[in-house]
């Protein structure tokens, strides 16, 4: 913790996750408030404003009107291989509780890298209206809580932190929903062609272990709303 912290009143902690992992982002991101272009304390080191539990620590924030947190530089999307597909975070102050560490979730970009040994699945869209899709990938007739959004190309990049046991050939099943199943799979073929035995709908095998490439073909149903 900041020496800083012991001679000036703490207003509120902020943690930034991998909404996947549930993990800290291990970047140090551009945090700030809007406006005042508050930043949080610097680390004991003096190293950089992001605490070693991944958290930053703002001090001395005046109370009033919400304060939106921003953590990219101006006029950008992505930062560091992050997106976010959520509004911008605001607190009002003070908190019932400036201690407790607000958490807000950040997405990998589809091009970030995947640590070796994860299961992901770096995919791309491919039909009309592709940008901007919810996307979700789980065994069959299974749910998760996990998602994730097609960027303007229709890419995206989803990762499996626990993949459910494969099979004696390393494979698990999985099926791809797309905008909560208004969206039909048509199938979908890896990349590099033979990396994995191309499908006809929305269920696949793909290796554990592995971040694998693969491009899906999406419709709407016949008579389907518009987005």
């Amino acid at each position: 913790m900041s020496g800083d912290l012991w001679r000036h009143s703490l207003s509120f902690v902020l943690r930034f996750n991998n909404h996947f992992t549930g993990e800290a982002v291990g970047h140090e991101l551009a945090v700030r408030l809007d406006g005042s272009f508050a930043r949080p304390v610097e680390n004991s080191g003096g190293t950089g404003i992001r605490q070693t539990d991944g958290t930053y620590r703002f001090v001395d924030i005046p109370g009033g009107a919400a304060q939106r947190v921003r953590w990219r530089p101006p006029l950008t999307r992505t930062y560091r291989n992050w997106v976010s597909w959520e509004p911008d975070l605001e607190v009002t102050l003070p908190t019932a509780e400036p201690a407790a560490v607000i958490e807000r979730d950040l997405w990998p970009t589809p091009g970030a890298p995947v640590a070796p040994g994860f299961t992901a699945i770096r995919g791309k869209l491919l039909g009309l209206n592709i940008d901007h899709l919810e996307v979700r990938l789980a065994p069959p007739a299974t749910s998760t809580p996990h998602f994730t959004l097609s960027d303007d190309v229709g890419e995206f990049l989803f990762l499996l932190p626990d993949p459910t046991a494969p099979d004696n050939q390393g494979l698990v099943d999985l099926e791809l929903k797309v905008a909560g199943g208004t969206r039909v799979v048509n199938g979908g073929e890896f990349r590099p062609l033979g990396a994995g035995a191309a499908f006809p709908a929305a269920e696949f095998k793909a290796h554990t272990g592995r971040c694998e490439r693969i491009l899906f073909r999406i419709t709407l149903p016949p008579h389907g709303p518009p987005r």
